[in-house]
């Protein structure tokens, strides 16, 4: 019974993550997330994977971020008109 729920919790997560890769309110690209994903988790881990949430914590930890992070932050910011 253990074996047949864990399966089917996997076969869940599978699932629905390219379902929600596929939603992003503001089209992240995948530099954008290479470059920010350990900012996001190490700031900003609560508000996932809530795109406003993560958004409004980056704006907030903005001066912790890595070089690269804040580079493509910024430009993103700029190409979104979100600055």
């Amino acid at each position: 019974m253990l074996k047949q729920a864990m399966i089917y919790t996997g076969l869940v997560v599978a699932l629905a993550q390219p379902a929600y890769a596929e939603i992003s309110k503001y089209n992240i690209t995948d530099a954008e997330k290479a470059a920010c994903h350990d900012d996001v988790m190490a700031f900003c881990s609560e508000a996932f994977p809530d795109e406003d949430r993560i958004l409004a914590c980056m704006k907030l930890n903005k001066a912790n971020l890595t070089t690269s992070c804040r580079t493509v932050f910024n430009a993103g910011m700029t190409r979104r008109h979100l600055d």
